[in-house]
């Protein structure tokens, strides 16, 4: 029965460093996945009035994430009462 087990054990790393072996190639071209994601989009809902100077950070912090991503990450801040 031990070298059943064994046999099993070198029959599935077999298994899948062959299947390594034919996704590397696919792995390494990462500048292609990425280009085609979607972008990430992160909402979120001020709980401070639309005049107040905390709300025009996060709108702020909204814009600065928007314009650093380069379009990866779509960052959204909504009023309180959205």
């Amino acid at each position: 029965m031990r070298d059943d087990s064994r046999r099993r054990f070198v029959q599935k790393a077999l298994a899948a460093g062959a299947a390594g072996a034919i996704v590397g190639p696919v792995a390494s071209q990462p500048a292609a996945l990425v280009k085609t994601a979607k972008p990430i989009v992160f909402k979120f809902q001020s709980t401070w009035p639309t005049k107040d100077i905390f709300n025009e950070f996060a709108q702020d912090f909204a814009k600065k994430v928007n314009d650093m991503s380069g379009g990866s990450c779509a960052s959204m801040c909504t009023p309180p009462t959205a």
